[in-house]
């Protein structure tokens, strides 16, 4: 996964007033885990599909054609890269988590990933980062905040 993916997060989270310097944990590989009956009916809710749902198998469908894949680590931000599933060893940094590029079911001819980030798991706050091809490669567009509810 491209290193612009995670240059776009860094802006962002400047934006939401964390500084450059603060360490924030990146895992290494994009997790399908994060592909879930809840995470796709949050994100039909966000692009305000009205049409049949079957979140489960939206899911299913998306997880089905993705795959755990490494993420490249810029160094804009205070990226700390950790593995999966080590993210409780780190209770007083933030974590974030990126999805396999998935096509988006509910909007025409898009592609984009979920992103999770959580302080020590707790409250996790998720997005919908929107990919745009540019060749060979992605780049990352506009970030949408998710209505996620669990």
């Amino acid at each position: 996964m491209p290193a612009a993916i995670l240059d776009s997060f860094c802006l962002s989270l400047r934006d939401e007033g964390i500084s450059s310097a603060t360490t924030v944990n990146i895992v290494k590989t994009a997790q399908p885990s994060l592909i879930t009956p809840l995470s796709m009916q949050s994100l039909s809710d966000s692009f305000f599909y009205h049409g049949p749902l079957d979140a489960s198998r939206a899911a299913a469908e998306a997880t089905a054609a993705s795959a755990e894949i490494p993420i490249t680590i810029p160094t804009t931000c205070a990226w700390r890269g950790i593995a999966p599933n080590t993210a409780a060893k780190y209770a007083d940094t933030m974590t974030l988590e990126l999805s396999p590029p998935i096509v988006n079911p509910f909007a025409r001819n898009a592609a984009g990933l979920f992103a999770r980030i959580a302080l020590a798991g707790e409250s996790p706050t998720w997005y919908w980062l929107l990919l745009v091809p540019r060749g060979e490669t992605w780049t990352a567009g506009r970030l949408t905040l998710l209505p996620y509810r669990q």
